[in-house]
């Protein structure tokens, strides 16, 4: 009877703790007009919209030359960076980020064994998968 009580207890401050968790994103609406999204776990800034059509090189050349948000130091997140976005209880998409979207999203990491090949992430499942660099997908970008 004390297991089913304190189980039981457990289980509600869980549930308690769960509904006043405060939202993992929030988003603000910089002077230009753009939206950026704050992510409280890791304290990243992402951009709230993306692109698609992008080789990994120019993914990395559009966020290094971006000007978003008020801001101008926006990278192509590396693969690491990227995967924190994923939440594994969800798929299509794959995360709770504002304005998902189920693509691949390339990551800065080159693939170690061969350097034609990148790293990238799936978002309609949450895979980790690498393939030619010279592949278009899409492009969502950071700031630490």
């Amino acid at each position: 009877m004390k297991k089913r009580f304190l189980i039981i207890s457990l289980g509600l401050v869980l549930a308690a703790f769960s509904l006043n968790a405060a939202p993992r994103f929030s988003q603000s609406v910089k002077g230009d007009g753009k939206t950026v999204i704050s992510d409280t776990l890791t304290v990243y800034d992402w951009t709230y919209d993306f692109v698609t059509g992008k080789t990994w090189q120019q993914a990395l050349k559009y966020c290094e030359e971006l000007n978003y948000g008020v801001y101008t130091d926006w990278k192509l997140p590396n693969i690491n960076e990227l995967r924190t976005l994923i939440n594994y209880r969800l798929y299509y998409p794959a995360t709770d980020l504002p304005n998902a979207s189920t693509n691949y999203f390339w990551s800065s990491s080159s693939y170690a064994s061969s350097t034609d090949s990148a790293w990238f992430m799936d978002f309609g499942y949450g895979g980790m998968y690498n393939f030619n660099k010279a592949n278009y997908y899409a492009v969502r970008c950071m700031r630490p």
